[in-house]
């Protein structure tokens, strides 16, 4: 997870000398990719912005130039308000499962 609240973060003494509170974005990098960070957003239902920066506000930046930059295919950013935890696990868990078949090779019959 990419939060610079976290104490393990290497931001989080510049974080909390800049910041009173902690705000409810936190992303996270998919190994499945663009295809995998897409479904993913598809898929949740309860968080009120998800954003996957590769195929959003970055789109238009040649992958190999946004890796190069750091960013990662499998970018994800989540905003967090008020939701209840259970529906917010139960909706980054719909998201997974959507992301890994997404990537999935199809079956055949």
């Amino acid at each position: 997870m990419i939060y610079p609240g976290l104490e393990s973060h290497p931001g989080f003494a510049v974080a909390k000398r800049q910041m009173r509170h902690f705000g409810g974005m936190v992303s996270f990098e998919l190994k499945t990719g663009v295809p995998g960070g897409k479904a993913f957003s598809m898929a949740t239902r309860v968080f009120p912005l998800v954003e996957v920066p590769p195929i959003m506000t970055h789109a238009s930046i040649p992958a190999a130039e946004r890796r190069a930059a750091g960013m990662a295919d499998g970018l994800v950013r989540l905003s967090v308000g008020v939701e209840h935890i259970d529906d917010l696990l139960a909706d980054v868990e719909r998201g997974l499962v959507a992301a890994a078949a997404a990537v999935e090779p199809a079956a055949t019959a």
